[in-house]
């Protein structure tokens, strides 16, 4: 009985098994001399191996192995075209079915992506059609793009191809022993195995350096100064870029943490103004209070936020008791852009809200509802939690007396109806917002409100860029 195997090497055209009776070689035949090649036959038992050049192996062997090479090749090249025109023809085939009408699985189309980083990008080709478009290469960046809108099972491939890279990663940290690492080759975002979570890289810089930082705290001065009769508080959150417990602090040249944060508005804001915020211990402890997808937190920790918030404001301090909320677990911001896909388990207070009012673009709805999270789909649940269940409301009616400007970025969303339950009326702006421009003045605004309190909720990054963002909000009311 005769048998032949083959397969390619480096820099050889084929790498041969020959089986003659009980007997076996292994022989490499060199690209020059077909059937002929410098062999290593083994010697006894001993698994030695001796060199032999210039063997020739019987015709018959040759052809067996030469088909084999031959059908070896065909299956290759019907895989590969098959390959290609499933790469070729998946988008034109998803792009007709779509106009067509035809209903797929959203894991075969790129729906499952629109949520993820690099998934779906909006793109108009009418708009790009123009000789300069066309030159410049905007026309052809636009093609590619609304292509890549059509690729079939686009988040399979997206997560899978990071998950790869995050394990490379992974594999070489196992030398090292670091305590993090990047989600994928360049990414932004970091990986921390102990907890399954992931987190931003550090904020590096001085806060004593930070212009944006301190001019806010200035202008903050001077509106209490000129705002006599209305108390003014700002609470600084403390999310993981400044968190003190983000295990990449040690690898940056400088830190700027929450409590850094804390001090220098403190020293410029001045007395009028009182600065809140609390560090975590640990990152165990972090991490019961923030999302491991997010970097929002988790309603434990906003309400030990307004508790410390009535503290200060003389109102009654609410339970701190949370039930699960009754909807799929939650993969925040985090999560979608880095690409790493981790699950929280979102939950909400158990406290009666309904006497409270909530208002947006003249739609109203009691405290204990969430409409925006009951409403949206499953996927939306899981991929937006934090932003459907607190929904960005602009007033309340509350229960308590007074009435309270809070100026937030998404963070104070999750305070709306804790600060409701101590005030009879919350007016809602979200300035502090990162995307939030505004030519409103915080003066106007007390005024037309009546507000007797003001409150900001952020976090650090945001209160640096405000007064880029709204340079005016300061100035004083005409």
């Amino acid at each position: 009985m005769r048998f032949a195997f083959f397969a390619g090497g480096p820099g050889w055209e084929r790498l041969y098994f020959v089986v003659v009776g009980s007997e076996w070689r292994f022989a490499i035949w060199a690209i020059s001399s077909p059937g002929v090649a410098g062999i290593r036959v083994p010697e006894g038992k001993s698994g030695k191996w001796r060199a032999g050049a210039g063997v020739r192996f019987g015709n018959r062997d040759a052809r067996v192995a030469e088909r084999i090479n031959v059908v070896g090749q065909r299956l290759q090249s019907v895989l590969f075209s098959g390959a290609l025109c499933l790469l070729l023809c998946g988008p034109i085939c998803l792009f007709a079915a779509e106009r067509v009408g035809i209903s797929l699985p959203s894991w075969f189309t790129a729906e499952d992506a629109t949520y993820l980083s690099g998934g779906v990008e909006k793109t108009d080709l009418f708009d790009r059609q123009g000789l300069r478009e066309i030159l410049g290469g905007g026309f052809r960046e636009a093609v590619e793009t609304e292509v890549g809108n059509y690729i079939p099972c686009k988040a399979t491939a997206l997560l899978a191809n990071a998950a790869l890279q995050r394990n490379a990663i992974a594999l070489s940290n196992a030398l090292c022993q670091w305590p993090c690492y990047p989600t994928s080759f360049g990414a932004e975002y970091l990986y921390i195995p102990e907890q399954g979570a992931v987190t931003a890289w550090p904020r590096s810089t001085d806060p004593l350096e930070d212009g944006g930082l301190l001019n806010f705290g200035d202008q903050l001065r001077a509106f209490a100064a000129d705002s006599k009769g209305v108390s003014v508080c700002a609470y600084v959150v403390d999310m993981s870029a400044t968190a003190r417990t983000n295990p990449a602090c040690p690898l940056v040249s400088e830190s700027y943490t929450t409590s850094q944060v804390i001090d220098v508005l403190e020293g410029r804001a001045g007395d009028a103004v009182t600065v809140l915020g609390a560090e975590s211990d640990s990152l165990d402890d972090y991490y019961g209070r923030f999302f491991r997808s997010d970097h929002h937190w988790r309603a434990s920790e906003a309400i030990r936020a307004y508790n410390e918030i009535a503290a200060w404001a003389d109102k009654d301090e609410l339970p701190t008791a949370t039930v699960p909320v009754d909807g799929p677990n939650y993969s925040g911001a985090y999560a979608r852009n880095s690409l790493c896909i981790v699950e929280d388990a979102p939950s909400q207070l158990a406290y009666d809200f309904d006497s409270v009012r909530l208002e947006k673009s003249g739609a109203t709805e009691s405290g204990n509802e969430h409409k925006l999270y009951e409403n949206a789909t499953e996927q939306n649940k899981h991929w937006r939690f934090y932003d459907l269940f607190y929904d960005s409301f602009t007033r309340s009616e509350g229960m308590g007396g007074g009435s309270v400007l809070l100026v937030c970025d998404s963070f104070g969303y999750a305070l709306l109806r804790p600060l409701s339950a101590g005030y009879e009326e919350v007016l809602c702006s979200s300035a502090l917002h990162a995307s939030s421009k505004t030519d409103a003045s915080l003066a106007k605004l007390v005024e037309d409100c009546g507000a007797d309190t003001v409150v900001f909720v952020g976090h650090a990054g945001n209160y640096s860029s405000f007064i880029k963002r709204n340079p005016s909000f300061f100035a004083a009311s005409q």
